[in-house]
C-alpha cells in the first residue's frame, strides 16, 4: 500500500457513501469498521447521508462528523436509498466511489485491496467478494460482539469466481451484466467462469471510478422503489470498458431480520413492472444507439429476471399469509398476471436451461397458465 499511496500522494483516493435511515442499532459498528481501515484516513472521505432518520441515527452521524475530519454529513428529507446515494455522489471528491450499507461492516482492507487493483489496472469497476451473515443479536451490540456472533451462525460466502482477472472483452463484461439481472446466468471472464447463483447486483462489493460514473451520467433511479441498485449496475456494466476482480472477502453483509424481507407487499407487482419498464427502455435505447437488436443473452437475462420477480411477488404479495383475499381471489389475480406482458412473453421465450430448477417449474406452469400448480409450488416452497 505504501508504494501506491506514495504515487497517489495528496490525492483523495476513495469516497465512501452511506445512505442512512433509522439504523441506530448498528451504525456505530459500521463506522468503527470504516475508521479501522488500513488505508490512511487522509486518503479517503466518508459521506454519511442521513435520509430523514427519526431514531437518533442523525445524532450519531453528527457525533462522528465532529470527531473525525474525513467524515462529513448530509441531512436531507427522506427520499429512499437511491436518493441518498445520489446526494452523496454530488458531494464526493474521491477518485473512486464505494457504497456501503450502514447495517453491514467491513474488513480492514476493504479500501486498500480494491484501490490498489484499481490504481494498477485503471478499471472502471473493481469487483470483490462478500460474506452473508445472520447474526442472532438483534440489538445494537459492539463490532467485536457481532463479529463473534457471526462466526457461530449461518454464513454464506459470496465469492464470484475462482481466480482474479482484468478484462476489457465486451463479451466478458456483457456476461457479467446478464448476471447482474439474474445470478444464475452464466458469466465468464478471461476463460474463467463465475459461480452461478451468486448475486452481482449489489453496489457494496464493488469500487467504481468516479470519472466513469460522471462521464456516463450514472446515477441511481429515484423513481424505482425496488431493485434500483440492480438497475444501476445493469447500466454501469453496459457502459464499462474495463472490469477487474480480486477474489478476496472484504464485506460483511448482514441479514438482521428475515421477517422484514418476507413481509406482505401489496403493490410488489406494480413496483416490479416499473423495474421491467426501466430495463426494457434501457435495452431498446442501447439497440437504437448501436443500430442492432440487443444481445440475445441480455434479452434472456431480462426474461429470467421477470420470472424470478414473478416468483418473489407470489411470496410477498399474492400468496402471502397477510393478503386479505381468499384463495380463489388470489389464484384469479395470479392468473391475470400470467396473462399480462412481460410475464406472458417471458414464460414463452425463456430458455429453461437459463433458470435454476425451481424457476424452471414456475416457467413451465406459467406457460401452461396453471395458477393451481403455481399455488402448490409456492405452498411447498414457502409453507
Amino acid at each position: 500500500m505504501g508504494a501506491v499511496m506514495k504515487e497517489a500522494d495528496n490525492k483523495l483516493c476513495v469516497s465512501i457513501i452511506l445512505p442512512i435511515y433509522n439504523v441506530k442499532r448498528c451504525l456505530s459498528r459500521c463506522l468503527e469498521s470504516i475508521l479501522a481501515q488500513t488505508m490512511p484516513s487522509d486518503r479517503f472521505e466518508v459521506i454519511l447521508v442521513d435520509d430523514g432518520s427519526t431514531d437518533g441515527s442523525d445524532s450519531i452521524c453528527d457525533e462522528y462528523s465532529n470527531a473525525y475530519e474525513n467524515i462529513n454529513v448530509i441531512h436531507k428529507k427522506n427520499g429512499g436509498a437511491a436518493s441518498a446515494r445520489n446526494a452523496g455522489l454530488l458531494e464526493a471528491k474521491g477518485e473512486y466511489i464505494a457504497f456501503v450499507d450502514p447495517d453491514d461492516y467491513l474488513d480492514a482492507d476493504y479500501l486498500k485491496i480494491p484501490y490498489e487493483e484499481a490504481y494498477k489496472t485503471e478499471a472502471d469497476i473493481v469487483i470483490f467478494d462478500a460474506i452473508k451473515e445472520y447474526p442472532k443479536d438483534k440489538g445494537a451490540g459492539d463490532r467485536n460482539k457481532n463479529k463473534a456472533v457471526a462466526k457461530n451462525n449461518t454464513t454464506q460466502l459470496l465469492r464470484h469466481s475462482e481466480k482474479g482477472f482484468v478484462t476489457s472483452d465486451p463479451q466478458d463484461i456483457m456476461s457479467m451484466r446478464c448476471q447482474v439481472l439474474y445470478p444464475y446466468m452464466n458469466a465468464h471472464a478471461c476463460g474463467e467462469d463465475f459461480f452461478r447463483n451468486i448475486p452481482l447486483a449489489a453496489p457494496w462489493d464493488k469500487l467504481y471510478r468516479k470519472s466513469f460514473l460522471d462521464e456516463n451520467d450514472l446515477r441511481f433511479s429515484e423513481e424505482l422503489k425496488v431493485l434500483d441498485d440492480m438497475c444501476f449496475n445493469f447500466v454501469a456494466f453496459g457502459k464499462a470498458k474495463k472490469v477487474s476482480y480480486v477474489p478476496v472477502t472484504l464485506y460483511h453483509y448482514q441479514i438482521w431480520d428475515n421477517s422484514i424481507t418476507n413481509s406482505y407487499k401489496a403493490d410488489r407487482d406494480v413496483k416490479d413492472k416499473e423495474v421491467f419498464d426501466f430495463l426494457l427502455n434501457q435495452i431498446r435505447k442501447e439497440s437504437d444507439e448501436v443500430g442492432i437488436v440487443s444481445e440475445k443473452s441480455v434479452t434472456q437475462a431480462y426474461y429470467a429476471r421477470v420470472i424470478k420477480s414473478f416468483a418473489i411477488s407470489l411470496r410477498l404479495c399474492f400468496f402471502n399469509n397477510n393478503n386479505p383475499m381468499d384463495i380463489k381471489q388470489k389464484k384469479q389475480a395470479v392468473r391475470r398476471l400470467m396473462d399480462e406482458n412481460p410475464y406472458k412473453l417471458a414464460f414463452r421465450e425463456i430458455r429453461l436451461n437459463n433458470l435454476e430448477w425451481k424457476l424452471k417449474i414456475v416457467a413451465i406452469a406459467g406457460r401452461m397458465k396453471d395458477e393451481r400448480l403455481i399455488y402448490l409450488l409456492n405452498k411447498l416452497q414457502n409453507g
